[in-house]
């Protein structure tokens, strides 16, 4: 018999980014004008629809943000939020890890140690 080489193999286990087309994405947002706990973001979404009807936001892609504050469209996280303001990231990530437990900080030795509840 002979020994099988394993090779390295640099590409990533997932070749296709993930990728949400104007389409998908304002189905989406109209579902989210039906929820009232979205009331708040109502000028946001309502823009945000715009901007991808019109042509303005194209696919949605990992690796891009797009900022919305009070239906307009801003630089990047605003400093001060005033109240009854509304900002919107308009992004998609990756999740790349989930947990069920919620992490706890325990105290051994005096040393503080993060953790979830299997590892205690």
């Amino acid at each position: 018999m002979s020994a099988s080489k394993t090779t390295f193999n640099p590409l990533p286990a997932w070749s296709e980014p993930l990728r949400i087309t104007p389409e998908e994405r304002v189905r989406y947002l109209r579902s989210l004008l039906l929820d009232e706990s979205e009331e708040y973001q109502r000028k946001n979404i309502l823009f945000l629809i715009h901007l991808y009807e019109t042509g303005q936001l194209k696919e949605l892609r990992p690796g891009k943000i797009t900022w919305i504050f009070d239906g307009k469209i801003v630089d990047g996280m605003p400093k001060e939020v005033p109240p009854g303001s509304a900002v919107w990231a308009e992004n998609i990530g990756l999740q790349l890890m989930q947990t069920t437990q919620t992490p706890q900080v325990v105290s051994q030795d005096g040393d503080d140690w993060l953790s979830d509840s299997h590892n205690l």
